[in-house]
């Protein structure tokens, strides 16, 4: 079945129709907007001549300003431009003195940057009366109304929208000319193609006038619409011969009209007025000035200046038993990850950017094994000595360790932040919440993808070195010997950040995402992980040595071996004494000896993680 009329509502439809129109050679297209030369026959394009109620608009603006200064809000320059000419004729035909202001938002369905850009020209530039030309929003308009001042609506009665201070609006007739259209359509009568019907077909008007329209106001309105009305033009005289060649009643034709697409000369086109979406879109972030960052920056500061401390301590005291049994290797990797943990928070305040969003992603991935596989490696090996049931004689080095415990979780979550690096990185992402006001957005760091595959991987390869964690320190929680007392610091450490893991992760899921929120969550979790690991493992170490320094110093471990229950232990030569560690169903017993060079294992080795 083919339609006799086929309507197309805008004029971006023109050449298309045009096209369809060879396929249909029955059919007539009606196209509302726009202008072609030549128009092909059953093409009908109607474009109403709006621009004369903006002539009018112009006039009405400049007898009320106070401040000398209006303004035209266009969603294009170049296709409202016989609209804001018109705007300015109309105005300096009623006051000379007037400066027209024309702003442009580069869109027609724009509300964020039409509002912004509404509030700019008042602000900036003074304006106290604008006009507008968007589309179907009237952001224009509600800017207009909180900032008090006069404007004139668009396509409707907009005034019902954001009330009295709405003067009248422009308004296209549709109802009327799509009505002669279709009768001379069914009497056979169209001769029309290029139509631009005006005041005197009533083709366009201006809606009802706002309680705040005073007689004189009204009166200087109806005026200007009776002459149009009367058949008089708009774009007449010497202002209107810059866009073409006047005709001989003095004003312009249809063609030269219609080729109009530059401000006229005197309007003012202030460069920061030609606007977009990036240009008035301001970010939320969590700024580094910001009374929560600095609190966060100082207590960061001051947990680093405590590890940097504590690794001197560390350095000072490594011949010591108390940091010898811990290694101090491994206590330096510990207290790495905490200043990588540190660096994390001090990354996240300020305005994201692409690098430091990759960058706090490291420091945090890199930073967690480093103070938690050494941790847990310590643990397992204490767990293993503990379930020992034979003798067994073990030397075991550093370097052994950090082979086997260390580096593999390492590699692991090196090549899990490498590949989230590569396939779907970390990027400066915006988003707009109802907690924002329309021209906010939020600036934050995340996946250029947007999956959260990677996240997953990470979060639940950490889960899988924590978890077992739990388990062998609740193994080894009931060990009294000072030697291993250390072990009771590593399963509170491990307790606690699974606990504040879980917690921080789930609230991080469930709650709508705020900078504050989320900076304080995340963060206040990372410095208490930190804190928990110095406060459980290094600073009992530096207790006990500022009260036992001779002690330590003196004592030195010897060999340790396990034997059954009740059997006797044996002393090595040189040996000054025996001690006993009490472990579920067996005894080890270890001698304590002046012989720090002994080749067989002993407590030192036995715990060097």
């Amino acid at each position: 079945m083919e339609y006799e009329l086929v309507v197309a509502s805008s004029a971006i439809y023109n050449r298309d129709t045009l096209d369809m129109a060879d396929l249909y050679p029955d059919t007539h297209f009606l196209v509302a907007g726009g202008f072609l030369p030549s128009a092909a026959d059953r093409v009908i394009i109607t474009e109403p001549r709006l621009y004369m109620t903006r002539y009018i608009s112009g006039a009405l603006c400049a007898s009320v300003t106070k401040s000398n200064k209006i303004g035209f809000m266009a969603s294009y320059y170049g296709s409202l431009a016989r609209s804001y000419n018109a705007f300015y004729l109309g105005a300096k035909s009623v006051n000379s003195d007037v400066e027209v202001y024309i702003a442009n938002v580069n869109s027609w369905l724009d509300p964020i940057t039409m509002q912004a850009a509404t509030k700019r020209v008042i602000e900036d530039y003074d304006v106290d009366c604008l006009d507008s030309h968007h589309s179907d929003f009237t952001m224009n308009e509600v800017a207009a109304t909180y900032e008090g001042v006069y404007h004139i609506g668009y396509s409707g009665e907009t005034r019902f929208f954001v009330g009295s201070s709405c003067l009248t609006s422009c308004v296209y007739n549709w109802g009327t000319e799509y009505y002669n259209i279709i009768n001379e359509l069914l009497d056979d009568n169209l001769t029309a193609f290029n139509r631009h019907p005006g005041y005197f077909e009533d083709g366009v008007s201006l809606s009802s006038f706002s309680e705040r329209m005073t007689p004189q106001m009204v009166e200087l309105v109806e005026s200007q619409e009776q002459r149009f009305r009367n058949g008089e033009k708009v774009y007449c005289g010497s202002e209107a011969a810059e866009f073409g060649t006047l005709q001989s009643d003095g004003c312009l034709s249809d063609s030269d009209i219609y080729k109009i697409f530059t401000p006229i000369n005197g309007a003012i086109v202030p460069s920061d007025l030609n606007l977009t979406l990036d240009d008035v879109l301001i970010s939320v972030y969590l700024e580094s000035g910001s009374s929560y960052a600095i609190f966060m920056t100082v207590v960061v500061v001051l947990v680093y200046l405590s590890t940097v401390g504590i690794m001197i301590h560390s350095v000072k005291y490594r011949s010591y038993p108390t940091y010898k049994h811990s290694s101090p290797v491994f206590c330096g990797l510990i207290l790495l990850g905490v200043l990588c943990l540190c660096t994390s928070i001090l990354l996240d305040s300020g305005e994201p950017t692409n690098l430091k969003c990759s960058l706090r992603l490291w420091m945090l991935g890199i930073g967690f094994v480093l103070c938690f596989v050494p941790l847990l490696a310590k643990n397992y090996r204490i767990a293993r000595l503990m379930d020992m049931t034979s003798m067994k004689i073990f030397k075991i080095k550093d370097s052994d360790v950090l082979l086997k415990y260390i580096l593999p979780p390492l590699l692991v979550m090196i090549l899990i932040l490498s590949l989230w690096h590569y396939l779907d990185p970390l990027i400066v992402v915006y988003s707009s919440s109802v907690s924002l006001q329309m021209d906010e957005q939020y600036k934050y760091c995340y996946s250029e993808k947007g999956s959260l595959v990677f996240p997953i991987i990470a979060i639940a390869y950490l889960g899988l070195m924590l978890l077992p964690g739990v388990f062998i320190s609740y193994n080894t929680k009931s060990i009294k010997r000072q030697e291993l007392k250390e072990s009771r610091g590593i399963a509170l450490t491990i307790y606690n950040t699974t606990f504040v893991t879980i917690i921080s992760v789930g609230l991080a899921f469930l709650i709508d995402y705020s900078p504050l929120k989320m900076y304080m969550i995340v963060n206040l979790s990372i410095w208490w992980v930190c804190i928990c690991v110095l406060v459980t493992i290094f600073v009992p170490k530096m207790i006990y040595l500022s009260k036992n320094d001779s002690k330590d110093l003196t004592t030195s471990p010897g060999t340790l071996r396990r034997v059954p229950r009740g059997s006797k232990s044996t002393t090595n030569s040189g040996s000054v004494s025996k001690q006993k560690i009490r472990v579920r169903n067996s005894t080890i017993t270890g001698d304590i000896t002046d012989d720090s060079s002994s080749s067989t294992s002993s407590i030192s080795s036995l715990l060097s993680l």
